[in-house]
């Protein structure tokens, strides 16, 4: 019933992605997330089962039964609570969190401590709901403390009757925790053999996305194709040469949750009023795509052309110790400092670490700020004394240099200063009036900037590392969850116009290489966009499924096998799904197998760098 109850109130919730789904598909999505509920059900209570399958004389010992109280009242209070942080967390992310947001939480690289009391306050019905939830714990407690079945004589017969019991009941545990009789045990692409992609989120539960990707720590080895056919249509090593170097400095301003609805691109009202003026004097491009929800899963996307195509992100997985080429790293060979910068409190998200890993010089970080006056009281340092201390720092930097800055204010708990209170317009969201801070807070960065000799001959990136919530009916959706502005601006002019060149997060790092004549070879699962490429593809993977889109088709897998596709550039709802078997989906098909066995193979094998 808990479980019941929380799916019920996740469709309510987030009704505005169902609404297109008829009522035959929605009671389908219910009736299979029952299997799933069996399956945490039996791996929640595995502990609570075992221990009461031991008969013995003191069974209904008081002490004995208060020990088994707080095993099954424990953990399913953790796993009932996992769920209703959900029930907020997927309005954020669009997809369940799984065993690395347990690890962000559990591991300091989230720090609850400054943010509870928020989201207590505005999460408040959530809160009400755990506590009904526990309410109905105790009451299933009762009800399965007075139906015990086992026997406490020693008679011949009651000894049989427990261990028939006993045995029995470990059957129909073991298929529960298998989720069933089939040949492997349920995984989270099982859902999308009843219903379709959409309707996937709420098949699922939390705590099965958790367990599930906590057992999913290594890639498996897949084999569509020989090896040498999927590395050559990938072509995941780079080398530019022929061309002239140019050591212009490179900052790369990635942006907390701006979705492309809230600028001009999208053609609905715009938030960012000097953001679009920029554009004018910039290098748009129009078509661009991240490659994930999360700022975990954008980072290294942007800086080392990784994209977290699996259950964990890439910076909590298994292959965060491989070694990765990324801009900091390859860029020393061309002489270049490198920093990264973000507001946020030293170790969050682990970004410190991964900056580390990666190769930078310096990380830059609310301790380095070092003035408590500007800390937001959540997260850290708001965006505008934050981006003004940027540029300061920067302009003690020989160059060239690389300096990655990561803004933070367009951030739950979307607080403002208190002298940008009402200054800001909304768009219906929350969020809307902290975009609109953070992009007057880019408007004093460049005004700084400007004044400093290095401006000049400097190439800024302007991406955000995920888009946010929305309440449009394109921007909600799953493809337009991904759709981002993306942003190259020179003083000199040198990059200007509009290209609608399909472009995504992992590109990005080629395309700065090209752009800087840089000779060297290089691992990169992105593109350079200035250079010709047929049928270029962005991706991402939520939920257990993988999103590809190209210039005109968004198509949906799982498990290897296409499960919707829509041409989204006239279907921008995703509300008239094509007919599979009359697509020429053959390429698509073997782009999707090609690039995820190399995405598989590189990092199983440690071989995403190249010295």
């Amino acid at each position: 019933m808990p479980y019941t109850l929380c799916r019920v109130l996740f469709y309510i919730l987030y009704y505005s992605q169902f609404k297109e789904c008829t009522f035959t598909d929605v009671c389908v999505a219910h009736l299979t997330g029952l299997r799933f509920d069996v399956l945490v059900i039996c791996w929640v209570n595995l502990i609570y089962i075992l221990v009461s399958l031991i008969p013995h004389k003191r069974y209904f010992n008081a002490g004995f039964q208060n020990v088994l109280k707080i095993i099954y009242t424990g953990c399913n209070s953790i796993a009932f609570l996992c769920n209703c942080i959900d029930l907020a967390y997927y309005g954020f992310t669009h997809k369940r969190f799984g065993y690395d947001t347990l690890i962000q939480l559990t591991q300091g690289q989230i720090d609850l401590s400054a943010q509870l009391d928020n989201y207590i306050l505005d999460y408040v019905g959530l809160v009400l709901l755990f506590v009904v939830l526990v309410f109905i714990l105790q009451f299933g407690w009762n009800i399965s403390k007075t139906s015990a079945v086992f026997k406490t004589s020693n008679s011949v017969k009651a000894v049989g009757i427990n261990i028939g019991t006993a045995c029995l009941a470990l059957v129909m545990v073991f298929l529960g925790l298998r989720g069933g009789w089939q040949y492997i045990p349920l995984q989270m692409v099982d859902a999308g053999k009843y219903v379709s992609p959409k309707l996937m989120p709420l098949v699922l539960n939390t705590p099965f996305t958790i367990i599930r990707s906590a057992e999913s720590q290594h890639l498996e080895d897949l084999h569509f194709m020989p090896q040498s056919k999927a590395f050559n249509m990938v072509k995941p090593v780079h080398h530019f040469k022929s061309q002239k170097r140019t050591d212009k400095n490179v900052v790369i301003l990635i942006l907390e949750g701006f979705s492309k609805e809230f600028t001009g691109l999208s053609g609905r009202k715009s938030l960012t009023p000097f953001l679009d003026s920029l554009m004018t004097q910039s290098l748009v491009f129009t078509n661009a795509w991240s490659n994930g929800k999360q700022s975990i899963e954008g980072i290294p996307a942007i800086l080392s052309g990784m994209p977290s195509l699996m259950p964990t992100s890439f910076i909590n997985s298994v292959y965060c110790t491989h070694p990765v080429n990324s801009l900091a790293q390859l860029l020393k060979h061309n002489g270049y400092t490198s920093a990264f910068f973000h507001g946020g409190k030293n170790g969050t998200m682990n970004f410190d670490a991964y900056a580390a890993a990666a190769g930078f010089d310096k990380y830059y970080g609310m301790r380095e700020y070092n003035n408590d006056a500007d800390f937001d009281g959540s997260w850290g340092i708001w965006d505008e004394p934050y981006l003004r201390y940027c540029v300061n720092e920067i302009s003690k930097f020989k160059v060239p240099f690389l300096s990655s800055i990561f803004t933070l204010s367009s951030h739950h708990p979307f607080k403002l200063p208190a002298a940008y209170k009402n200054k800001f317009p909304k768009n219906g969201l929350d969020i809307g009036p902290c975009i609109g801070y953070t992009d007057y807070a880019l408007r004093q960065f460049f005004y700084s900037a400007q004044q400093k000799p290095w401006y000049k001959n400097t190439l800024f990136v302007i991406v955000p590392d995920h888009t946010a919530n929305s309440n449009d009916p394109f921007y909600a959706n799953a493809l337009g969850q991904h759709a981002i502005p993306l942003i190259f601006f020179t003083p000199d002019n040198s990059f200007k116009g509009q290209c609608s060149t399909l472009m995504q997060h992992i590109d990005i790092m080629p395309s700065i290489l090209d752009t800087l004549g840089f000779n060297r070879p290089f691992f990169a699962f992105g593109k350079s966009v200035f250079k010709p490429v047929k049928n270029r593809m962005a991706w991402f993977y939520s939920n257990g499924t993988y999103g590809l889109i190209n210039d005109s088709l968004y198509a949906v897998f799982s498990n290897h096998t296409a499960l919707q596709a829509y041409k989204y550039t006239c279907d921008s709802s995703l509300l008239h799904p094509l007919r599979l078997d009359a697509l020429p989906l053959q390429h698509v098909t073997h782009t999707y197998q090609s690039f995820l066995q190399v995405y598989h193979t590189a990092l199983n094998t440690n071989s995403t760098f190249i010295k």
